[in-house]
């Protein structure tokens, strides 16, 4: 016959184990959640200079040349698509998190 307080200690042991584990997914979740927030403001950005981009923009842009220009606004929607896909693949991974708690 087992120590009834063996048997205590090991369940309390296991249910120890099972909240750290829910409180390190909590913990993922928030990173995750603020990750996704630091995307979403450098899309915004991204847009923003687009749009200075095509208006003509500051100095800055009115001394560059039109291919330049085009280069520039081709590569920030490249890197607005990217950052797209990388919130798409952030909620799909909050979501695993959530099913798992």
């Amino acid at each position: 016959m087992e120590n009834p307080f063996q048997i205590l200690r090991r369940f309390i042991k296991w249910e120890m184990m099972d909240l750290e584990a829910i409180v390190e997914t909590i913990d993922s979740k928030n990173d995750l959640t603020k990750r996704k927030r630091t995307i979403v403001e450098s899309q915004i950005l991204n847009s923003k200079e687009i749009k200075k981009l095509q208006a003509g923009g500051s100095f800055k842009h009115s001394l560059m040349s039109k291919n330049s220009k085009i280069m520039k606004i081709t590569d920030l929607n490249e890197k607005i698509e990217n950052k797209e896909k990388e919130i798409d693949c952030a909620e799909v991974i909050t979501k695993i998190i959530f099913l798992y708690l």
